[in-house]
């Protein structure tokens, strides 16, 4: 059967999906930010993001199925910070390679990504796409990806 990709950018629709994902117990282990969130507070901060010029919010759907969301923060004309989650039901499927390498296919640029040390399963799959470790703090790892042309 084939599959049907597509990324696409975030809505106010998706604020439930995207709100189960974020405050389930391994996605906030291996976040940075690791407290439980309310529903208002959650609606608050997407419909900000939304708003934002420096940041964007995608959703990766397989036929038509949101699996994984990525979210870029604009550093500087050239640079972007990424952060990403993959549904918990479709962990172990590499959906997050899917993810970030249909986000990267079509942008060009400096790509940041911030890793707790912790997260064995993030550090392997962005080292595999082509991110390098630039810096191993006490906790988080940062890894970068140069993707120029």
């Amino acid at each position: 059967m084939h599959k049907k990709i597509n990324l696409r950018k975030i809505n106010l629709t998706d604020l439930k999906i995207l709100f189960n994902w974020r405050n389930d117990d391994k996605t906030r282990r291996n976040s940075l930010n690791t407290k439980k969130i309310g529903f208002k507070e959650h609606t608050e901060y997407l419909k900000k993001l939304i708003r934002d010029p420096n940041k964007n919010q995608y959703i990766l759907e397989i036929n038509s199925n949101p699996v994984a969301t990525l979210t870029e923060l604009k550093l500087d004309n050239k640079k972007s910070q990424l952060s990403y989650n993959v549904d918990p039901e479709q962990r172990g499927k590499k959906i997050g390679q899917l993810l970030l390498n249909t986000y990267l296919s079509k942008r060009t640029g400096i790509f940041v990504c911030n890793i707790k040390n912790s997260n064995i399963p993030s550090i392997k799959m962005i080292e595999k796409i082509g991110f390098s470790l630039t810096l191993n703090n006490e906790d988080i790892c940062i890894y970068e990806l140069n993707k120029d042309n």
